[in-house]
Protein backbone atom coordinates (compact mmCIF):
# COMPACT_ATOMS: atom_id res chain seq x y z
CA UNK A 1 0.00 0.00 0.00
CA UNK A 2 2.67 2.38 0.19
CA UNK A 3 2.96 2.65 -3.56
CA UNK A 4 -0.26 4.61 -2.81
CA UNK A 5 0.59 7.29 -1.02
CA UNK A 6 2.57 8.75 -3.68
CA UNK A 7 0.73 7.61 -6.45
CA UNK A 8 -2.67 6.50 -7.82
CA UNK A 9 -5.34 8.63 -7.35
CA UNK A 10 -6.44 10.97 -4.77
CA UNK A 11 -8.87 8.46 -3.49
CA UNK A 12 -5.92 5.98 -3.21
CA UNK A 13 -3.42 8.43 -1.39
CA UNK A 14 -6.33 9.40 0.78
CA UNK A 15 -7.35 5.22 1.78
CA UNK A 16 -3.74 4.17 1.96
CA UNK A 17 -3.46 7.35 4.36
CA UNK A 18 -6.30 5.81 6.83
CA UNK A 19 -5.03 2.05 6.49
CA UNK A 20 -1.39 3.88 8.02
CA UNK A 21 -3.52 5.32 10.34
CA UNK A 22 -5.23 2.20 11.40
CA UNK A 23 -2.36 0.49 11.28
CA UNK A 24 0.01 2.72 13.70
CA UNK A 25 -2.91 3.15 15.70
CA UNK A 26 -2.94 -0.57 16.69
CA UNK A 27 -3.27 -0.74 20.58
CA UNK A 28 -4.35 2.72 21.37
CA UNK A 29 -7.85 3.50 22.70
CA UNK A 30 -10.91 2.99 20.28
CA UNK A 31 -11.28 7.09 20.58
CA UNK A 32 -7.48 7.84 19.46
CA UNK A 33 -7.64 5.60 16.34
CA UNK A 34 -11.53 6.84 15.21
CA UNK A 35 -9.61 10.89 15.84
CA UNK A 36 -6.29 9.28 13.66
CA UNK A 37 -8.08 7.66 10.91
CA UNK A 38 -11.00 10.32 10.68
CA UNK A 39 -7.56 13.08 10.64
CA UNK A 40 -6.38 10.63 7.75
CA UNK A 41 -9.49 10.90 5.76
CA UNK A 42 -9.59 14.50 5.91
CA UNK A 43 -5.82 15.73 5.51
CA UNK A 44 -5.97 16.49 2.00
CA UNK A 45 -9.70 17.77 1.43
CA UNK A 46 -8.60 21.49 1.15
CA UNK A 47 -7.13 20.13 -2.39
CA UNK A 48 -8.48 21.87 -5.26
CA UNK A 49 -8.09 20.61 -9.11
CA UNK A 50 -4.09 20.12 -9.61
CA UNK A 51 -3.45 21.55 -6.59
CA UNK A 52 0.09 20.53 -6.46
CA UNK A 53 0.53 22.05 -9.85
CA UNK A 54 -1.30 25.15 -9.30
CA UNK A 55 -0.58 25.74 -4.79
CA UNK A 56 2.22 28.69 -5.82
CA UNK A 57 -0.46 30.34 -7.76
CA UNK A 58 -3.18 30.10 -4.93
CA UNK A 59 -0.59 31.16 -2.25
CA UNK A 60 0.38 34.05 -4.24
CA UNK A 61 -2.75 35.45 -5.53
CA UNK A 62 -4.79 34.08 -2.40
CA UNK A 63 -2.57 33.40 0.11
CA UNK A 64 -4.07 29.88 0.37
CA UNK A 65 -2.61 26.57 0.23
CA UNK A 66 -4.52 23.74 0.46
CA UNK A 67 -3.51 22.75 4.28
CA UNK A 68 -4.99 26.05 5.59
CA UNK A 69 -7.78 25.23 3.13
CA UNK A 70 -7.90 21.44 4.70
CA UNK A 71 -8.71 22.89 8.01
CA UNK A 72 -10.98 25.51 6.95
CA UNK A 73 -12.87 23.05 5.59
CA UNK A 74 -12.76 20.58 8.43
CA UNK A 75 -13.35 23.87 10.86
CA UNK A 76 -16.91 25.05 8.87
CA UNK A 77 -18.38 21.72 7.51
CA UNK A 78 -21.50 21.00 9.20
CA UNK A 79 -21.25 16.98 7.58
CA UNK A 80 -17.75 16.50 9.17
CA UNK A 81 -19.00 18.22 12.35
CA UNK A 82 -21.99 15.89 12.03
CA UNK A 83 -19.97 12.48 11.58
CA UNK A 84 -17.17 13.84 14.23
CA UNK A 85 -19.81 13.97 16.81
CA UNK A 86 -21.36 10.54 15.93
CA UNK A 87 -18.23 9.26 16.03
CA UNK A 88 -17.31 11.17 19.24
CA UNK A 89 -14.15 12.53 17.79
CA UNK A 90 -12.99 15.73 18.95
CA UNK A 91 -12.87 17.90 16.03
CA UNK A 92 -10.39 20.27 17.46
CA UNK A 93 -7.77 17.27 18.00
CA UNK A 94 -8.09 15.98 14.13
CA UNK A 95 -7.35 19.88 13.40
CA UNK A 96 -4.70 19.99 15.44
CA UNK A 97 -3.10 16.64 13.82
CA UNK A 98 -4.21 17.87 10.01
Amino acid sequence: FCSRLVAGTRLDHTNAVAELALVGTDGMSESDRLTAIFAAMVHDIGHGPLSHSSEAYFIRHYDMDHRSRSIEIIENDNTLREISKEYRIDIDRVISIV
